[in-house]
């Protein structure tokens, strides 16, 4: 009877090689024939954790922001503003009076609503004093206009420099 291949004989390591070229044929059909099932990639969640974190920085600076409100104006600032309307309600009676052939009894004929503007008429002339917050300001007839906006530290609308100065 013939003996079993030793382990070190050439024959057995043929036969060991050819079955595991078998087996590892075997294993790639077997792979093949199979679905391939691939895990989903994996969402990053750096970007929408990046956005929560900008997202909720801007609506607690938005909420603060508003709940104290825009800052007071200074006394100047006040004067301004107020010397703008007061500028803008000379030009209204101005030009009232070039088409009608008189200054109108009120602001409000005028088309200048702005009750705390006090408009005195009289002896073919008139006045517009504001004392918002304190801070008069008064215009006359007669008055260069430039003169009353360079006063206030304004520009006069057809000035190239400020201060009026061009």
């Amino acid at each position: 009877m013939a003996e079993p291949p030793s382990p070190a004989s050439p024959r057995h390591d043929g036969f060991a090689s050819a079955a595991k070229e078998l087996v590892d044929e075997v294993q790639d059909t077997i792979r093949d024939d199979e679905p391939e099932t691939q895990e989903p990639p994996k969402q990053s969640l750096v970007l929408p954790l990046l956005l929560g974190i900008v997202f909720a920085g801007v609506a607690v600076w938005n909420v603060t922001s508003y709940r104290s409100g825009p800052a007071p104006l200074t006394a100047v600032e006040t004067k301004q503003a107020e010397g703008v309307l007061v500028f803008v309600a000379t030009q209204a009676v101005e030009d009232f009076a070039a088409h009608n052939g008189r200054f109108p009894a009120s602001l409000a004929e005028a088309g200048i609503d702005a009750p705390h503007l006090v408009y005195t008429v009289g002896g073919g002339s008139f006045s517009i004093t504001s004392t918002e917050a304190g801070v008069p300001v008064r215009f006359e007839k007669g008055e260069v206009v430039d003169d009353f906006l360079i006063g206030l530290g304004i520009s006069p609308p057809d000035s190239t420099f400020p201060g009026g100065e061009g």
